[in-house]
């Protein structure tokens, strides 16, 4: 059975973070290959009113993988109206591919947060889950946390070391907006998308 890997985020910009974060999840878990699923309208950001356009984050997930392989994007996110939740997208993956095996991507913050997920008994009864374990996590720590979602939900979880990069989208906006380089924070493909769309300005 195909194993695939789901990375889901706002990707408000996507950026060699989420590269590493997919390679390390993908090599220590032996996927298929890595899915690349940028939000729509994400619920938890929905009342915020800040999130770049969808059209302009599907584009650049799209430079920041064009040189990966290992590496698929969907759009099924971006092009569904309204807010948009993890479930939804898994009972829409695992209806048209009933035969793959997805694994969700999630760091240890998210993690400890899925219970306030929307119906998070549909994500765990449709997905593994693989926690990219950062440099001040220890799985010892979140023991409780996967006990309980285990005996709750029947949940498959499994840990992958992750060293985390000293990289975020907060950081690259305010670059942005201070007129700096982004060398070796994006490839070079999102850096002219950012500077050609002014976005972040």
């Amino acid at each position: 059975m195909k194993t695939i890997g789901i990375m889901g985020g706002t990707f408000d910009p996507p950026h060699f973070g989420h590269l590493y974060a997919a390679k390390a999840a993908y090599e220590a878990a032996k996927l298929d290959h890595i899915l690349f699923i940028p939000n729509g309208v994400p619920a938890y950001k929905a009342l915020e009113g800040r999130v770049t356009g969808k059209e302009h984050r599907y584009a650049m997930v799209q430079r920041l993988i064009a040189e990966e392989s290992w590496c698929e994007l969907s759009g099924m996110e971006c092009e569904r109206e309204g807010n948009t939740y993890t479930a939804d997208t898994l009972l829409e993956l695992t209806g048209e591919n009933p035969d793959i095996q997805y694994e969700l991507i999630v760091g240890s913050d998210s993690l400890k947060e899925m219970k306030h997920w929307y119906h998070p008994e549909i994500i765990f009864r449709l997905a593994g889950v693989i926690v990219l374990l950062r440099n001040q996590d220890t799985a010892e720590t979140l023991v409780q946390t996967v006990k309980r979602y285990e005996t709750e939900y029947g949940a498959q979880i499994r840990f992958v070391p992750f060293e985390k990069q000293e990289i975020s989208s907060t950081l690259i906006r305010r670059k942005v907006k201070n007129g700096e380089r982004l060398t070796g924070l994006v490839p070079e493909g999102v850096e002219q998308y950012i500077a050609e769309h002014r976005l972040y300005r």
